[in-house]
């Protein structure tokens, strides 16, 4: 072997990876690099006393049982084993940090996945693991299982099918999201037009507000369908002038659409609440004008087809009937129609008794607030 081929050996790279380790050798090998002629006996000896060293350890530990190499390192009797333990476990536990207590998570169990693997035998390793993690971590029994592997222990940890809402830290990533969107939307869609479902819906009692305010928009045409959204129509006093807000044709799209933007859902219901103020004032106006257009929205909804993309709020809107898994439920336009209907009749029948009816409610409140106090009380009742 010539000395213009050593660069390019085995040996050469031996060398340099292990110069450091091998002061003694070292001097031997290099020198006989440095000669004209290596011999092979030398070398092969050489090669095989480095990698002995460098592997051999590695390689006589692999030949003991995980369990007793792990119990070997960590000591059962100061409790080196069971902090360790304790650690591994957390370190397997979800990339993702969840609010598992979330007040609106149900955890049923079939969401979530945990197993420790390990060959489980009568050896005194095998046995003193198991005990590890039952008596002193305080693992279940059922959560341990046995592998025909001998050389590792398997820790599972998941959970599946969880609302991503759970996701710690997710509000300030729809911050940033919000803004990218705003600014220029077709950097983080391939489909600008996609609207996505809200990640974090707002609270129950502000949905049922703007679900209320919205429906009742569409039923009595405030709201004007178009071939590709819902218009509506915003007049500003100030400049005298009428502007327009798109809102999807997909009714749980419009309803985000619309809780994102306050302004609109005022808007709704103070159009909602108008009407209502006319008949109270008119209550003819409800026999004659809004009760025909609601009972005309509701056939409108009877008749939407299975593909449909509102098909599903069908029970949201018109409410459920009842079945023998479970009890019937009023939708928001029978809840409507019955508030509607009660207060024409109190104010055909008594208008001065059901004017100072709805003022009793609060003496300071806007005629809006005591609109909506009105209502609910009517939704519990």
């Amino acid at each position: 072997m010539r000395n213009r081929y050593i660069e390019k050996s085995l040996m050469h790279f031996l060398i340099k990876v292990t110069d450091e380790e091998m002061t003694s050798r070292g001097a031997v090998i290099h020198y006989l690099v440095g000669s004209r002629d290596v011999d092979e006996r030398l070398v092969g000896s050489n090669i095989t006393d480095a990698i002995d060293k460098l592997f051999g350890t590695q390689a006589i530990s692999s030949l003991q049982p995980v369990m007793a190499r792990f119990l070997q390192k960590y000591s059962l009797a100061s409790s080196d084993a069971e902090r360790r333990m304790r650690q591994i476990i957390s370190e397997a536990q979800p990339l993702l940090p969840l609010l598992i207590r979330d007040g609106h998570f149900y955890e049923d169990g079939g969401n979530k996945s945990e197993i420790i693997a390990f060959e489980r035998t009568d050896s005194r390793p095998s046995q003193q693991l198991q005990e590890l993690l039952t008596r002193n971590v305080g693992i279940a029994e059922s959560t341990i299982k046995s592998i025909q592997n001998d050389s590792e222990i398997v820790i599972i940890n998941e959970y599946a099918a969880f609302p991503l809402r759970l996701i710690q830290g997710i509000g300030k990533m729809r911050e940033h999201y919000d803004r990218e969107c705003q600014q220029n939307r077709a950097r983080i869609h391939n489909d600008y037009q996609q609207i996505f479902s809200e990640i974090i819906p707002p609270e129950a009692h502000l949905m049922e507000k703007i679900q209320d305010a919205f429906y009742a928009c569409l039923a009595f045409g405030i709201l004007m369908q178009q071939d590709d959204c819902y218009l509506h129509e915003v007049y500003d006093e100030f400049r005298d002038r009428t502007s327009y807000i798109k809102l999807s044709l997909v009714w749980s799209e419009a309803l985000e659409q619309i809780s994102k933007a306050g302004g609109v859902a005022n808007s709704l219901r103070d159009r909602r609440n108008s009407i209502i103020i006319e008949i109270q004032t008119y209550p003819t106006q409800w026999i004659e004008i809004y009760l025909p257009r609601l009972q005309q929205f509701i056939q409108q909804i009877d008749r939407l087809p299975k593909e449909s993309p509102n098909y599903h709020e069908i029970g949201i809107v018109l409410g459920e009937e009842g079945t023998l898994d479970r009890a019937a439920t009023e939708g928001i336009l029978k809840r409507l129609w019955k508030y509607l209907d009660r207060i024409a009749k109190e104010a055909q029948d008594n208008p001065i008794n059901h004017h100072k009816k709805l003022q009793t409610k609060s003496s300071t409140s806007t005629d809006e607030e005591v609109i909506d106090a009105d209502m609910a009380d009517s939704h519990l009742s």
